[in-house]
């Protein structure tokens, strides 16, 4: 468990690096205050410990791989969530890292814990994070300014790191928050229906009430 809770601590810092990066461009700084942008990076590696805890006691049955993958992309969709929120746009830098992610740890695995399997397991993400790509790229088509193209992309970003296992329940509650909210956000005359709604957070939520659910 230490091991994990190490390298989740260490994916928060990545994941709230990239946030601060971000937000300290010349063009960004007017979108969040200092304090602000410390109090989110906390939150941002407190989450990541905090879901590896979970994991590691509810799920004693996960490997340690399964798990990081897990912890990775929650390291990536909660500042990603931050950005989409402040400036409606997900950063390219956040999708790199996810497949980086992705890469570096299917190359660690068979050192770890044998070559079994893993081929398996990686074109299983391979194929959910197609999967997700079409499915959001049909959605965007069918219904114009649902998502953007950061959020197509996270999409594919999420199959790679949650497989078909974990990806399609992920979805399904970001889609049941994100409906939540839009429902809110109209009942109170905040939002009209012509206004566009960040998806990112949605994301981010439903993905991570997922994984704490499931485990997966």
């Amino acid at each position: 468990m230490a091991i994990l809770l190490v390298a989740a601590f260490l994916a928060g810092i990545v994941g709230a690096g990239l946030m601060a990066r971000d937000a300290r461009e010349p063009q960004r700084r007017a979108e969040v205050s200092a304090r602000g942008l410390v109090a989110c990076c906390a939150f941002v590696t407190a989450a990541c410990v905090g879901t590896a805890l979970v994991l590691a006691l509810a799920y004693p049955g996960n490997t340690f791989f399964f798990n990081m993958r897990r912890i990775c992309l929650i390291s990536l969709l909660l500042p990603a969530a931050f950005i989409d929120y402040k400036s409606y746009r997900i950063p390219n830098a956040f999708i790199f890292a996810g497949i980086g992610y992705w890469v570096a740890l299917f190359a660690a695995e068979p050192l770890v814990a044998g070559a079994g399997g893993v081929t398996r397991a990686a074109a299983a993400n391979l194929t959910a994070a197609g999967a997700l790509t079409a499915a959001s790229l049909l959605c965007a088509a069918a219904m114009r300014g649902s998502i953007g193209p950061g959020d197509i992309k996270m999409f594919a970003v999420m199959g790679l790191l949650l497989s078909a296992e974990g990806a399609w329940c992920a979805v399904l509650l970001s889609l049941a928050a994100a409906f939540a909210v839009s429902v809110y956000l109209l009942a109170t005359k905040k939002k009209t229906r012509k206004d566009t709604l960040p998806f990112a957070p949605a994301l981010a939520a439903g993905t991570l009430l997922s994984v704490l659910l499931t485990g997966t």
